[in-house]
């Protein structure tokens, strides 16, 4: 059970000081991203923005399946 809840921890808040996330500005897009080079931004027709990841919350993005 310890191990669960550090691997969440740990997946949570990263094992990095980066707090970059990246953000397609499409109308539909609804998450984050850890990296520009994610599966997930493969669809992205519009620009890719990095932001702080505090930025998130106030647009109600959620983290992204692929890489997080």
């Amino acid at each position: 059970m310890k191990k669960f809840l550090f691997m969440i921890v740990l997946g949570f808040f990263g094992c990095s000081n980066n707090s970059t996330v990246y953000l397609c500005n499409g109308p539909q897009s609804k998450v984050y991203h850890r990296t520009n080079h994610c599966q997930g931004l493969k669809r992205c027709t519009t620009d890719i923005e990095a932001v702080d990841i505090s930025t998130v919350a106030e647009k109600h993005r959620r983290a992204c399946r692929y890489c997080y």
